[in-house]
């Protein structure tokens, strides 16, 4: 049977090291992720109008 102060060290210690991953990113980082989250975004707005204006230039002509 297991104590439960192992269990409690060892769980510490699991949260220590996801602690660890977060911290490895610093602000800029982040910054740039927002950056290209906006980008991301601005493609997929011009590709769906470029979408709908070749469905309605194909609607025309048929």
């Amino acid at each position: 049977m297991r104590q439960p102060g192992n269990d409690i060290g060892e769980e510490q210690k699991s949260v220590a090291k996801e602690d660890g991953f977060k911290n490895q990113y610093d602000i800029d980082t982040f910054y740039a992720q927002d950056i290209l989250r906006d980008r991301i975004k601005a493609l997929e707005k011009m590709y769906t109008e470029l979408k709908c204006n070749f469905q309605k230039y194909v609607s025309s002509i048929s």
